[in-house]
């Protein structure tokens, strides 16, 4: 109920994360939400060469998911020379996810795509609809939430407050 859309990180895509992911799209795809997709960032860190990124995305991406479809997007990026350069993007979709992938930010492989694979989770991440009329406050409802695994979690009655932080945009709970 309090976030928008999912964002989820691997490094590399085992089976739990396999498993967590296949989970939370069962629970979107009976939600209520405008947005019903995962965006799943295959964070390649340790990759640096073309085919050592394209034989991963193979085996841990377009192999697992049958249903799913290959897609490439135009978007633009500062280059190396801090010029905006228009290039294509390749990722994945699924019913209920989509898939990109970054390589190691220091190699020339990273230098090739990572700007671009970010500008395109930027576009997917600002074209979500996000409801502005809510009918709960977010800050509340963790809070709450916070409260209730926080107290599960140690076996014992948790009172957690919102406190005013340094400026008008910091708070903390305590």
């Amino acid at each position: 109920d309090v976030s928008d859309y999912f964002l989820c990180v691997v490094n590399d895509f085992t089976s739990l994360d396999q498993r967590y992911l296949d989970k939370l799209m069962r629970l979107l795809q009976n939600s209520s939400k405008t947005f019903r997709e995962v965006i799943v960032v295959h964070n390649l860190k340790e990759v640096t060469h073309e085919k050592v990124l394209k034989h991963i995305w193979k085996t841990q991406v377009t192999q697992i998911y049958a249903e799913g479809a290959a897609m490439q997007t135009l978007v633009a990026a500062r280059n190396h020379k801090g010029e905006l350069e228009a290039r294509q993007v390749d990722w994945f979709k699924t019913n209920f996810s989509r898939h990109v992938c970054l390589a190691n930010h220091d190699s020339p492989l990273g230098r090739k795509i990572n700007p671009w694979a970010t500008s395109l989770l930027r576009y997917w991440l600002k074209s979500v609809f996000v409801p502005v009329d809510r009918d709960f406050s977010v800050v509340e409802t963790v809070v709450r939430r916070a409260t209730k695994r926080l107290a599960a979690f140690i076996q014992q009655p948790v009172n957690l407050t919102l406190h005013p932080g340094e400026n008008d945009w910091t708070s903390y709970i305590k």
